[in-house]
């Protein structure tokens, strides 16, 4: 299944996780990428983000703003 590059793309979300890939062109080869990844523990608040070789932990999460609404689609 082709994906768009730059878009967060569900790969799962249930009620523990939710897990998204992003693909970035990668540039060096016609039509190659590099994919992101964003892994949520949705029981302890935990986000991890993966790109490249490093792992990026981002601590919990805190509620966000009643005037700030984000939403996606997956």
């Amino acid at each position: 299944m082709p994906l768009d590059y730059k878009t967060w793309h569900t790969v799962l979300d249930d009620e523990h996780h939710r897990l998204r890939v992003r693909l970035q062109r990668a540039g060096h080869i016609l039509g190659s990428a590099y994919v992101e990844v964003e892994s949520l523990d949705k029981v302890q608040g935990q986000l991890q983000s993966t790109y490249g070789d490093r792992r990026h932990r981002q601590g919990k999460l805190k509620a966000t703003p009643r005037s700030c609404s984000m939403s996606w689609k997956g």
